[in-house]
């Protein structure tokens, strides 16, 4: 049978921790792009209300990219777990 885990468990666990920290902080920046903080005005593409609205949008894409990596990494710890529970128990 053809197994679908092609990631340890070690990294699984690692790539799915990186990804909760990713979505977290986008999401944050998001917001506060969204919001028009003045803090990253010099960080937006163009330093105008629309730029920073473009901005805000590209991190909640990029916070979207890190939730789909979190599901994969999750599902790989599942696959890693569940295979070495097969293994123990013959």
């Amino acid at each position: 049978m053809v197994s679908l885990n092609f990631c340890g468990s070690k990294c699984s666990h690692c790539c799915f921790v990186i990804s909760l920290w990713g979505i977290l902080m986008l999401t944050v920046l998001g917001v506060l792009f969204n919001l028009h903080s003045r803090a990253l005005m010099d960080d937006a593409g163009e330093r105008t209300a629309d730029g920073m609205e473009t901005t805000g949008t590209n991190c909640y894409i990029a916070a979207g990219m890190y939730l789909a990596t979190a599901v994969l990494s999750y599902w790989q710890m599942w696959l890693s777990k569940r295979t070495s529970n097969q293994v123990h128990v013959q």
